[in-house]
């Protein structure tokens, strides 16, 4: 990647890289919104009810 002028010499972001990661990101961010936005407030926040549990317990189980 440093080829493309993504990372300099010590593995850092360069200018370009750090733009195009942010760029990036907020593509992934649009594209995630779209089903809560859907679901709407209400449903949102219940999904977030239901899965936190079970989301703390992957978590627990891989990072310990």
């Amino acid at each position: 990647m440093r080829d493309k002028g993504i990372f300099d010499a010590d593995n850092a972001f360069t200018d370009a890289g750090a733009r195009q990661r942010a760029d990036i990101e907020s593509q992934t961010d649009v594209a995630a919104a779209a089903p809560y936005e859907h679901l709407g407030v209400d449903k949102t926040n219940r999904l977030i009810e239901l899965a936190r549990p079970w989301a703390r317990s992957i978590s627990k189980q891989i990072f310990g």
